[in-house]
C-alpha cells in the first residue's frame, strides 16, 4: 500500500489548491458556493463509520477554506456535520456523499452504487447524486431521469485505484451546468492533470 502524500501534505496541499482555484474563479464568476462533504479520509481505524465525521481530513479540510473565505462575501462554505448533504440549485436536488458507503462487488463499484442510490432516492428524493472515493470517473444510470455522477481523484496514475480496481487513476472532474427547469442541460468530463487556460 503506497501513499503519495502523508495526510499533513495533503490537507495543506488540498487547501491552497483549492484556495488558488477559487480565485481563480472569482475573476470571472459572480458567487461561488462549496460544499464539502465527509468522507472516509483520515480515519483512525478500519471499520466504517465508527467515527464522528469531524475526525474526516475533509472536514478539516472545510474548516480550512472556510476560515479563508470566511470574509469574502461572494464565497459561501457550506460543511454538513453528517456524511451526506443535500445542495439545494435553483429548485433542484443534488443528493452529495463521499461514496465510501457504497460496496463494490469483485472489485466493481457499479452494482453498490446503483443499488443504493436507488434505495436512497425513494427515502430522500434528489435529481442528481454526486460522489467520489472510487479514484475514476463514472456516470452511473439510476432511471430515466437519475444519474450518479462520480469523480475522480486528483492525483494522476495513483497506487490505490491501481490496487483496488485494477486501473490507474485520471483526475477527472466533471462539470455541468443546469437551469431552473432541468437539472441539468449539458455536462463535461474536465481533464485536471493539464493546465486549464485562464486558470493561472
Amino acid at each position: 500500500f503506497l501513499i503519495d502524500m502523508c495526510v499533513g501534505e495533503q490537507l495543506w496541499t488540498a487547501t491552497t489548491t483549492f484556495v488558488d482555484m477559487v480565485n481563480a474563479l472569482l475573476s470571472f464568476v459572480e458567487e461561488i458556493e462549496i460544499h464539502i462533504v465527509p468522507g472516509n479520509h483520515g480515519r483512525t481505524n478500519l471499520k466504517r463509520g465508527s467515527e464522528p465525521v469531524q475526525n474526516s481530513f475533509e472536514y478539516h479540510l472545510a474548516r480550512q477554506i472556510d476560515l479563508v473565505f470566511r470574509n469574502t462575501k461572494r464565497v459561501k462554505v457550506h460543511i454538513p456535520n453528517s456524511w451526506f448533504h443535500m445542495a439545494h440549485i435553483r429548485g433542484h436536488k443534488y443528493m452529495l456523499d463521499h461514496g465510501d458507503r457504497n460496496y463494490s462487488w469483485m472489485s466493481i463499484p457499479y452494482y453498490g452504487i446503483q443499488r443504493k442510490a436507488q434505495a436512497t432516492v425513494i427515502e430522500m428524493k434528489f435529481d442528481y447524486e454526486v460522489i467520489g472515493h472510487f479514484h475514476f470517473d463514472l456516470i452511473v444510470p439510476i432511471s430515466k431521469e437519475i444519474r450518479v455522477i462520480v469523480g475522480s481523484c486528483w492525483p494522476e496514475n495513483e497506487d490505490h485505484g491501481l490496487k483496488n480496481y485494477g486501473k490507474l487513476s485520471k483526475p477527472v472532474q466533471w462539470i455541468f451546468g443546469l437551469n431552473d427547469k432541468r437539472p441539468m442541460t449539458w455536462i463535461y468530463p474536465l481533464d485536471i492533470s493539464q493546465p486549464i487556460a485562464g486558470l493561472r
